[in-house]
């Protein structure tokens, strides 16, 4: 996605640099215009004397466009997992953006022992880089990254990596993974008026009864709704007899053994300055239930209209393991 992302702003680039070369022959010599610290820094500084026509306009033009495309890039990288040990023999995919409105050229590498990898001698505008290795997960934002190199480098843009200060790559090492039963249910049905519905983590069946009941809620105030549709309203989740506490490492799939509640809520107000309204709300935690069993949980409250939550679950059913790796080879289907 982000090298969709990299490449539409390059085009969109060049695409301004024609535009303004046209601007500026057509506009007459009069006054000096400023190119704002966004555009293209060495094609413009290139750029003299000024076009004289639209024919050369579109010629100058067409020169900045091959220069951003074809800037020579030199990177440096390395692959650590989430504890910040080198990930030796991963897998780098590197993808050149050298061509206007192509996918431009693939490359492929591996890391060495120490996990530094690196790519030199080619030409782009841009650079994506992903990594990945048996036995590992990616992690986004962290194993799959985009570098732009015919764009000069100011406030906005990231500084390409040198041999000296390789760009980070994290993969996260699995653990051995245990069998679990998953939930994994489109949505839910929540009463708008605050009251709970229980959800049974090891059929995905609603109910209130038993040791392995999440109970989620929402209260919503939409008869008090402002001139912009927003209202205040509250999302609850508890387990009874048991806990949860917030999931906020992704990396993390072993359950804590203390630090769990039983109960949390959490309010959307309008007037609320330390958060952008929304309808909806996400967040991950770890369950303890009474039982001693663990699981980690997905939860996406929806207020508003007919009101909703989204739920996913993994539920270890051996009371007291805190394991919480996922092996789609292990899952147990819901009884």
């Amino acid at each position: 996605m982000k090298r969709k992302y990299l490449l539409v702003l390059l085009v969109t680039l060049a695409c301004l640099v024609a535009g303004l070369l046209l601007v500026l022959t057509l506009g007459g010599r009069k006054e000096k215009t400023k190119v704002s610290a966004t555009a293209p820094q060495q094609p413009i500084a290139a750029i003299s004397p000024r076009p004289e026509s639209p024919e050369q306009a579109r010629a100058v033009a067409a020169k900045v466009v091959e220069a951003i495309y074809s800037a020579p890039i030199a990177f440096y990288g390395k692959v650590v997992d989430q504890y910040g040990q080198p990930v030796a023999n991963a897998g780098i995919d590197f993808g050149a953006i050298d061509e206007f409105w192509e996918n431009g050229s693939n490359y492929h590498g591996q890391s060495d022992q120490n996990g530094f990898f690196s790519i030199k001698g080619i030409l782009g505008a841009g650079l994506t880089v992903g990594v990945n290795k048996e036995g590992y997960d990616g992690i986004k934002g962290k194993s799959y990254q985009a570098f732009g190199y015919g764009m000069g480098v100011d406030e906005t843009r990231q500084k390409p990596p040198t041999k000296d200060a390789p760009a980070l790559f994290v993969l996260r090492k699995k653990a051995l993974a245990e069998p679990l039963i998953v939930i994994s249910r489109p949505q839910y049905d929540l009463n708008r008026n605050g009251s709970p519905i229980g959800i049974h983590l090891e059929t995905g069946e609603t109910g209130t009864s038993g040791m392995d009941v999440v109970e989620v809620s929402c209260l919503t105030h939409e008869e008090l709704k402002d001139a912009r549709g927003r209202f205040d309203w509250t999302f609850g989740i508890s387990v009874p007899g048991g806990g949860l506490v917030e999931r906020q490492d992704e990396t993390q799939f072993t359950a804590p053994e203390e630090g769990y509640s039983p109960q949390e809520q959490i309010q959307m107000n309008i007037n609320d300055p330390s958060r952008r309204w929304s309808s909806v709300m996400e967040n991950r935690y770890f369950i303890k239930f009474a039982d001693g069993r663990y699981a980690r949980v997905s939860v996406s409250a929806y207020a508003g209209g007919r009101s909703f939550v989204v739920l996913e679950s993994y539920l270890n059913p051996n009371p007291g393991s805190r394991n919480l790796e996922f092996d789609p080879a292990k899952q147990i289907n819901p009884e």
